[in-house]
């Protein structure tokens, strides 16, 4: 049994497989616009973010290089021990460092807050302090873990110079 479809339902039918192919198509097209326009923007944002978080640390690593250099000045013109501990104990530096810290280049040490170090501890042999003295300015250091806190910490270190230029700590 054979069952006619007139050429109307056939016209039909076609019309209407083609306005699905059309609509799917036109949605898989909408689709893959969306995702580039919606990738477009994320990765405008991410950049955005991205460049104000590192202006952000940028000014803040700052003020802080700008207070060590300070110190380190203010250390050249009063060398002294009793200064040194003096100066090292200021409630600017304390509120914004975990520790302040003086190693001179005959290998004596001041920390604020003081902790004991190991026997035999050598200021001068330290990356900060070795890395600061070849660089003749101030350094940051890579992150490192901090034996004594146990966390991720960096150290920004100058050299220390008399009036005369020569190096001091």
């Amino acid at each position: 049994m054979k069952i006619k479809i007139s050429i109307a339902r056939k016209i039909l039918g076609t019309a209407a497989l083609i306005i699905a192919a059309a609509f799917t198509l036109f949605s898989l097209y909408n689709d893959s616009q969306q995702r580039a326009s919606i990738k477009k923007d994320l990765d405008n944002y991410i950049q955005e973010m991205g460049a104000s978080t590192a202006s952000g640390i940028q000014d803040w690593l700052s003020g802080k290089i700008l207070r060590i250099e300070g110190l380190a000045e203010d250390l050249a013109e009063s060398p002294e021990k009793s200064s040194i501990s003096e100066k090292i104990k200021r409630r600017t530096l304390q509120s914004n460092f975990l520790y302040t810290y003086v190693g001179d280049r005959n290998g004596n040490f001041d920390q604020e807050p003081w902790e004991e170090m190991p026997s035999g501890y050598d200021p001068r042999i330290r990356p900060w302090y070795v890395s600061a003295t070849q660089a003749g300015q101030t350094i940051l250091t890579e992150p490192y873990l901090d034996s004594n806190i146990g966390k991720l910490v960096i150290t920004i270190a100058t050299p220390l110079l008399q009036k005369n230029g020569q190096l001091w700590g």
